[in-house]
């Protein structure tokens, strides 16, 4: 188990597991945290979220450093503080080697990622891993080797019911490879902020459903389509899209010409900014007091 890394995880796609890897990621290394973020999807959104489709290597990197053919070399600087591994088409091969059981193992062990990612993992705060909404055999090589779980869910019943394939997988490592892994939290999102009932509703309906000991963060994440499309589109971070927004010419200043090529940024940005920033604060809160406890209980 690497003792800094989080996982986000949902066993359902398109429910802002990429965007909240990308978020705490990015806001946590804008608080001081040296951060690694590692794309496990073979989508590689995580580039697009941060910005670097043109330096990624399709998860190339990791997929041999796995192999035991090159060493694991993060991509630096993506952002102050945070270097990335990518994702992307090359994992399909890697899913294939963790299942089958990499270095001419019969059975899987899932300690591939765990093995590879430790000695990394140790240079920095925080490692957050992203990954992909199926393949029973990489999520139970990422929990192998995750500290923390976060959970994103949306509040349909589709994407709740996607919380049942993570409890299954987390209940299987708990009893063979990784039995110190815990559930940070339950991220409940994207939803209207004007929608209070269904967030009501839905948050009881979680709570319901959980162990006492599995909480649903009360920050929920709004729902605004445009920034989260704009910001994909242009590798931006919401508070750096607040930040571009703020600082766009009005348009009553523009001359007709300029109106045409303006840039039309959403007013939702400023309160989904916040969504964020108070979400992966709570999240670095407790990731903070656990680790002092610790050094309490060493010096004891």
């Amino acid at each position: 188990m690497i003792d800094n890394a989080v996982m986000i995880l949902n066993g359902k796609g398109g429910v802002l597991k990429t965007t909240l890897s990308a978020q705490l990621a990015g806001l946590a290394a804008l608080s001081g945290w040296r951060v690694l973020a590692i794309d496990l999807d073979q989508q590689g959104n995580l580039a697009r979220d941060l910005g670097y489709m043109d330096q990624s290597d399709g998860g190339r990197n990791l997929l041999d450093a796995v192999l035991g053919e090159e060493p694991l070399t993060p991509l630096r600087n993506v952002r102050p503080d945070l270097d990335v591994i990518p994702g992307g088409p090359h994992h399909v091969r890697l899913y294939r080697e963790i299942a089958a059981g990499t270095g001419g193992g019969l059975v899987p062990t899932y300690d591939e990622l765990d093995s590879v990612l430790a000695p990394v993992a140790a240079k920095y705060d925080l490692v957050v891993i992203d990954a992909p909404p199926g393949g029973e055999a990489i999520h139970l090589a990422a929990l192998t080797a995750a500290r923390w779980l976060v959970i994103p869910t949306q509040p349909d019943q589709g994407s709740i019911d996607g919380l049942a394939s993570v409890f299954r997988a987390l209940n299987s490592v708990r009893k063979s490879t990784n039995p110190g892994i815990s559930i940070l939290g339950i991220v409940l999102g994207p939803i209207g902020s004007q929608a209070t009932r269904l967030r009501a509703e839905t948050m009881e309906h979680l709570q319901s459903i959980l162990s006492s000991q599995v909480e649903v963060f009360e920050r929920t994440i709004r729902a605004a389509q445009l920034v989260a499309v704009q910001c994909r589109q242009h590798g931006l971070l919401v508070h750096e899209y607040e930040e571009e927004a703020a600082q766009e010419t009005p348009w009553y200043k523009l001359s007709k010409e300029e109106r045409k090529a303006r840039r039309t940024f959403s007013g939702a940005a400023s309160g989904l900014a916040e969504d964020y920033q108070v979400l992966v604060q709570t999240i670095l809160e407790r990731i903070t007091a656990i680790f002092a406890a610790e050094e309490l209980d060493d010096d004891a």
